[in-house]
């Protein structure tokens, strides 16, 4: 049962139909970012979906943002948010699809981008407690700037805690015994 550190990278790949930046576990130095104005905070949170082969995506979350956190104007850095990824059965070919949503001063949520895994060949997402690592910025008078980065060394945006089990994990294999004079 793989448990993996997902990157939010810059660069894109197309899975199940779905051009988007991929969310995978490597990283490399493509950044992403987002910029805003702000006057007192940012949250940045995400919904989730799982993604069949024929393109239709099913929500995991409810609706509405999840692992959401908050930075407050003046500051910046590495901001957490968790989320409990209710147990979710799959098909071989099943992708996830992260989108991660802002909000600038209780504005309403804003759509910043889509990640996506690969074909997974699980059977099921496993539940799990999914911890987000978001790189945020807010910036009060005179400045009024705001971001959302990621997908570089200097700037890791992630999910720790990504949990899965395989479709290969529940085979049972018949191996045969072979005697040699």
């Amino acid at each position: 049962m793989p448990v993996e550190t997902r990157w939010f990278r810059g660069d894109y790949h197309t899975v199940n139909g779905l051009t988007c930046r991929k969310l995978l576990t490597t990283l490399i130095e493509l950044i992403w970012e987002y910029h805003s104005t702000c006057y007192v905070y940012v949250a940045a949170g995400i919904r989730v979906w799982k993604r069949s082969s024929a393109g239709v995506e099913s929500e995991i979350t409810a609706g509405t943002p999840v692992a959401v956190a908050y930075c407050y104007a003046p500051g910046g850095g590495a901001f957490m948010g968790s989320w409990n990824c209710p147990l979710t059965s799959m098909t071989l070919t099943d992708s996830v699809v992260v989108r991660i949503y802002w909000n600038q001063d209780g504005g309403g949520w804003v759509l910043v981008d889509t990640w996506q895994t690969e074909q997974l060949g699980a059977i099921q997402l496993s539940a799990a407690t999914w911890s987000l690592t978001y790189i945020l910025t807010a910036d009060g008078p005179p400045d009024y700037g705001s971001g959302i980065y990621g997908g570089s060394a200097v700037y890791p945006a992630r999910i720790e805690g990504f949990t899965w089990i395989s479709g290969w994990e529940k085979k049972i294999y018949i191996g045969y015994v072979y005697l040699v004079k």
